[in-house]
């Protein structure tokens, strides 16, 4: 009986540590030889969205003195922006300042004096349609704006063009795949993962084009698209 009962127990003993051997395994399968690739996409498209950043710069002896001539200037400034046919909501205030202005001294233990007063309203202006840039700068400075602190070039939609690129980075992504493949003596299977890297869209003048009034080059814009992807190998 008690024999019979140690037979049983150190029977059953097994089975379960051979399950449980068993268990582990399947929960940490060995991994599958793999090659890892990044991949880049580029396309171009010609900008049909200009922004520029405009700013009335005064000085007057007092803070209000400043604000109010900077008010006058820049109310010519909004009036010229509706004549030349620009939304109000193309058109943003972006930044505002009054700062004291200090006069020098050579004694540089003597506190500078405040000798007047700056005031700085600065305005952002998105302009639907590249042909007309060099005519709303122009109209700009005319009106008062001293300060033109930027200007950049997009195109208002670019989910197509990005749609493109990403494309093109995934194709890249499997050639280089293919090559490495090719290169060691194995093939290539099926796509295990692929990660986004994001992209960026500067601008290139290649293609530059001179406007009325104020001379500007729109050039092209440059879409990328950057991905990593890992690929099984048989």
């Amino acid at each position: 009986m008690i024999f019979r009962y140690g037979i049983a127990g150190f029977t059953l003993v097994y089975a379960l540590t051979a399950w449980n051997c068993v268990s582990a395994s399947a929960q940490s399968p060995v991994e599958s030889p793999a090659i890892t690739v990044s991949g880049e996409g580029e396309v171009k498209g010609t900008p049909n969205l200009a922004r520029i950043q405009a700013a009335v710069v005064t000085h007057a002896p007092s803070a209000q003195e400043a604000i109010s001539a900077n008010s006058k200037e820049m109310a010519r400034v909004f009036r010229v922006l509706e004549d030349l046919g620009v939304a109000s909501t193309d058109i943003q205030t972006s930044g505002f300042a009054v700062s004291p202005r200090y006069g020098r001294y050579g004694d540089s233990n003597r506190p500078a004096e405040i000798v007047g007063y700056e005031a700085s309203n600065q305005v952002a202006v998105v302009i639907r349609g590249i042909e007309r840039v060099g005519e709303v700068l122009d109209g700009l400075v005319r009106a008062g704006a001293n300060q033109i602190s930027g200007i950049s070039f997009t195109v208002n939609n670019p989910v197509a063009l990005l749609d493109e690129a990403r494309q093109l980075a995934v194709a890249d992504a499997r050639r280089r795949a293919e090559l490495y493949a090719s290169t060691a003596g194995v093939e290539l299977g099926r796509i295990l993962w692929l990660r986004d890297g994001g992209g960026h869209t500067p601008v290139a003048f290649e293609s530059a084009r001179a406007m009325s009034a104020v001379p500007v080059a729109p050039g092209e814009v440059t879409y990328r698209a950057n991905i990593k992807a890992s690929f099984t190998i048989k």
